[in-house]
This record gives structure tokens, sequence and C-alpha cells, in this order.
């Protein structure tokens, strides 16, 4: 059996950098996870769509049971705008590495709105954070986080947030 041709770091990846991302961030402490995302993407990615999704309760998605499906109309567009405003923001420093990046923000059940999304644009790879839980996290992750790795049609990437211990 032939061995593997060993990866000279000579060589160009002219395949790897025609890589699609989608990259789903809550914006809670979403600075470390893009920072490993941009590294990740500069070297791999020729594009990425970040995504936010603006969180519904299941009793929100029947709007009769709460409030007038005007008052709930309102304020789910001023979320909307708000994270879009927000993810232009977050997306400069993507174009700034000359990776296209563009912006989409979806409201509904978090993880089935990236799952939507993945089908949608078919990405390379989705990016999602993850809170770090106290004692459960080495063995956990985050429901968002799970319900995504268990059904995206592509590799997933968890960024775990880590917490910092005080000093003492």
């Amino acid at each position: 059996m032939p061995h593997p041709e060993p990866l000279s770091q000579n060589r160009k990846r002219t395949t790897a950098k025609r890589q699609r991302f989608l990259v789903a961030t809550s914006f809670m402490a979403s600075s470390p996870t893009l920072e490993q995302t941009l590294n990740l993407a500069e070297l791999a990615a020729s594009s990425v769509v970040l995504l936010h999704v603006v969180e519904i309760s299941r009793s929100e998605l029947n709007p009769t049971v709460f409030a007038s499906l005007e008052e709930i109309q309102a304020r789910l567009d001023a979320y909307q705008q708000r994270a879009r405003l927000r993810l232009e923001s977050l997306a400069e420093p993507f174009r700034q590495s000359d990776i296209a990046c563009t912006t989409s923000v979806r409201i509904g059940i978090p993880y089935e709105e990236i799952l939507k999304e993945a089908e949608a644009i078919g990405p390379d790879l989705v990016v999602v954070g993850a809170k770090a839980a106290p004692v459960l996290g080495r063995f956990l992750l985050g429901s968002t986080a799970e319900q995504v790795v268990r059904h995206a049609p592509c590799p997933v990437v968890v960024i775990r947030q880590v917490r910092r211990r005080a000093s003492p």
C-alpha cells in the first residue's frame, strides 16, 4: 500500500480557499468565536455568511396566545434592524481580510433557523459558539450547538467560550 504524499509547505492550497462558511452568532460574548473564525477563514474560506437568529419563543409562534400580531411584529422588526446593524459591523474584519462576507437575520428557534440557512446556502462548514457550563461543560454542548452538530448537512466547528478563573 503506497504511503500518502506528505504535505509540502511549498505546495499551495488552491482548493481549500474556495470554502464557504456559515457562522452563527448570538452576540453573547461573540468576540472570541468571531476572532477564531476569522483566523480559520483567512486560511480556508473565500466567503462567509454571518447569521443571527432573533430568538422567538414557541408561544410567540402562536401570536394569539400573548400579544397582538402587530405588537409582536413591531418588536421583531426592531430586533431584526438592530441585528442587521450589528452583523454589518462584525462583517468588517472579514471584508478587510479580502473574504467575501454577507449577513443574514432569521427569526425563530435558533438551531432550526441555523439548519434552514445551512440547507439554503450549502456551506462547506458551519461555525457555532457554545457557552461552557461550569460542571457539565466537559460533557455537554449547549442545546443549540448540539442540535446543529447532530443535524447539519456539513461539518460543524464548535468554538467553546472558556470561562476564566478569577485570580486569587
